[in-house]
């Protein structure tokens, strides 16, 4: 509500919004609209012309209700980058860089095992992929990006 808060009458108008905005029910919703409409016909009215099923819940299509109104996706990414989210850019992308190749690493050795087990539920042409995939990175030559760094 950045946009419709500029200028508003404040705080107040906020909660009534908010509370709109979360509202499961049709009926929560209209009152909650009313108490908008009752301090500021002209937010009122801007909302009104919004499309309800994005920012009004009991609007949202009915597999993606949740419990927050927002994005799942941004938050898992904030939560994952952790620690290297404050960073400045190179720091950030540097710390990014690590946490996916030791995912990438931690994934390989999972599957090198699972190879390994003779009971693992590998599919023959996985089995196959992952061979491929050891065997060339047997292969694979370090590129030095400074003195110390590769």
């Amino acid at each position: 509500m950045c946009k419709l808060e500029k200028g508003s009458p404040g705080v107040e108008l906020s909660i009534h919004f908010w509370r709109a905005a979360r509202a499961y029910d049709k009926l929560i919703w209209k009152d909650a609209m009313d108490s908008v409409k009752s301090r500021s016909i002209p937010r009122w009215e801007a909302l009104m012309k919004l499309q309800l099923h994005l920012w009004a819940r009991h609007a949202y299509h009915v597999p993606s209700k949740s419990d927050h109104n927002t994005n799942n996706m941004s938050e898992s990414w904030n939560h994952w980058i952790g620690k290297f989210r404050k960073k400045n850019i190179v720091k950030l992308l540097e710390g990014i860089r690590m946490k996916l190749m030791s995912m990438m690493h931690e994934r390989f050795v999972k599957a090198c095992q699972l190879r390994d087990s003779g009971n693992s539920k590998v599919t023959p042409t996985a089995r196959m992929k992952l061979d491929k995939a050891i065997k060339d990175s047997t292969f694979c030559n370090l590129l030095p990006a400074s003195a110390d760094e590769f």
